[in-house]
């Protein structure tokens, strides 16, 4: 009687875990969902909160240097003076 390696041959280790992983998909997938369901809503957590404590200064920066950069060129002066400086 052939054996399942003669069957399939060397791939019979990966087959083997295929099978197994598509009879224990419907068992594993749900558990594995409870448990990390959890970890997810607790990186998002994190993620919001950091967001919500930079916004301010990270727009707060982001507006003086708009601001900066605005003032230079609107200013003729301050043009020729990036110009020489520059060059």
């Amino acid at each position: 009687m052939p054996d399942l390696k003669d069957v399939v041959g060397e791939g019979a280790g990966p087959v083997a875990i295929g099978v197994a992983a598509i009879m224990l998909a419907p068992t594993l997938l749900p558990l594995a969902g409870r448990v990390l369901r959890p970890l997810a809503k607790g990186a998002i957590k994190v993620g919001l909160t950091l967001y919500r404590e930079t916004y301010p200064t990270l727009t707060e920066a982001a507006g003086d240097l708009v601001a900066e950069a605005r003032a230079e060129l609107e200013s003729p002066e301050s043009a020729r003076a990036g110009k020489t400086a520059t060059t």
